[in-house]
């Protein structure tokens, strides 16, 4: 929705200029669902609500379990760990973890200087898994997340805060 709004942002009065070379809000242009929208405000609302209910959708109907999900041959553990953005500024940090199986995990994270950031225990389901962070009191500098399961497997990531 970010992407969406700073598009929009960037687009500004050039959008007003796009409808006037080509008036076509308020009118039904094939493949649009319906209602038709008869603003820009309108048709940015209806975009945002369609991916909402379209991204939904897809996470209910399309689970990262099974054939599309295999777990890779080369990876002999059961967690494969992924952070991004990295580097990242503000609360923007997204940890996914992807796990072989349904377990619980130790979450640990760490400052350069070795501090214990945060420390939880995370219930894990087959597949991937969004763990939130709470990075926005994080001061900029390297940190270190890791995962460490019952039967003591790692993974970890470095991330560096802007």
């Amino acid at each position: 929705m970010a992407i969406i709004d700073s598009v929009n942002t960037l687009l500004g009065e050039s959008s007003a200029r796009h409808f006037q070379k080509w008036p076509i809000l308020g009118t039904y242009v094939w493949p649009n669902a319906t209602p038709i929208p008869a603003t820009y405000a309108e048709e940015i609302s209806t975009l945002k609500t369609w991916l909402s209910q379209r991204l939904d959708w897809l996470d209910k109907n399309m689970p990262d379990k099974g054939a599309c999900a295999e777990w890779p041959v080369t990876n002999t553990g059961t967690l494969q760990l992924t952070a991004y953005p990295n580097p990242f500024e503000g609360n923007s940090l997204i940890v996914r973890i992807r796990s072989k199986n349904e377990q619980l995990v130790n979450l640990q994270v760490f400052d350069m200087g070795g501090r214990k950031l945060d420390q939880r225990s995370v219930s894990l389901q087959t597949g991937m898994n969004i763990i939130p962070m709470n990075a926005n009191r994080w001061q900029a500098g390297v940190y270190f997340i890791r995962f460490t399961n019952n039967t003591v497997e790692q993974v970890k990531a470095r991330v560096i805060k802007n």
